[in-house]
């Protein structure tokens, strides 16, 4: 565990896992928490974030919570990135690696 204060007299702890993690965690940032709540955070194979969760505490009000996803090809290129909102951003490629276009979906569901 590492505690850090800023200039402006905030804290933020980061944990660190060391051995015997899931996730590939092993090594990394796991979890950050700060004033207004914590993120935690979820990895690949080869290191890349796969999810973070975001958890917001407001004073008066309900905890809120936020996930954000990430999807990559077998050469840890990013193919897609879903929003909390579950707004899709995906990605392709050419064959020089290099990204070809970008496209972003959204579902708007009537009620």
């Amino acid at each position: 565990m590492i505690t850090k204060t800023s200039r402006l007299k905030q804290k933020c702890i980061l944990y660190l896992v060391s051995r015997n993690a899931s996730q590939n965690r092993i090594g990394r940032l796991m979890l950050r928490e700060d004033g207004s709540g914590a993120i935690e955070y979820y990895y690949g194979k080869m290191g890349e974030v796969l999810k973070t969760v975001r958890t917001l505490i407001v004073p008066n009000q309900a905890v809120a919570t936020y996930v954000t996803q990430w999807k990559y090809d077998s050469h840890n290129r990013l193919l897609e990135m879903i929003y909390p909102d579950e707004e899709k951003v995906t990605y392709g490629y050419n064959l020089g690696g290099q990204v070809d276009h970008v496209r972003g979906y959204k579902a708007y569901f009537n009620t």
